[in-house]
């Protein structure tokens, strides 16, 4: 799955594919679903209403003390190394962009980690299939 979100630096391209998780692993050293889950629960836990733009300038203090903008930026690299193989390193990376919107990568985001749980799970059922 590929998404492209634009920032006033320039758009950003994102893939997904079952390879999401060795890169997330190789650059960080974390496994890529549990802070896939840590991410989601985060952002359950922030009072967005159902089916619309998150808005976080609606968020209260105790809410924006959950978010770790840390997890997200990573995945987002991550999902950016998967549509690029010579992507800077994190940091140098982030360096390019003036904006970064929440709002636009949020739910890119989600749709990716949700893209890539349904690939390894097909891998997985194949490579069952096959033993």
């Amino acid at each position: 799955m590929q998404k492209i979100i634009n920032t006033t630096s320039g758009d950003i391209r994102l893939r997904s594919s079952a390879a999401t998780v060795i890169f997330y692993k190789s650059e960080f050293g974390k496994d890529f679903f549990s802070d896939a889950i840590a991410t989601a629960k985060m952002f359950e836990s922030l009072s967005f209403k159902e089916g619309e733009e998150p808005d976080f300038s609606e968020l209260s203090m105790e809410e924006i003390e959950r978010i770790d903008l840390s997890l997200i930026y990573q995945m987002l690299w991550c999902f950016a190394r998967g549509a690029d193989k010579n992507i800077e390193p994190l940091a140098d990376w982030l360096d390019n962009y003036d904006d970064l919107p929440l709002e636009e990568v949020t739910p890119a985001i989600s749709e990716l980690m949700e893209a890539t749980f349904k690939t390894t799970k097909k891998s997985k059922l194949k490579t069952n299939q096959k033993n």
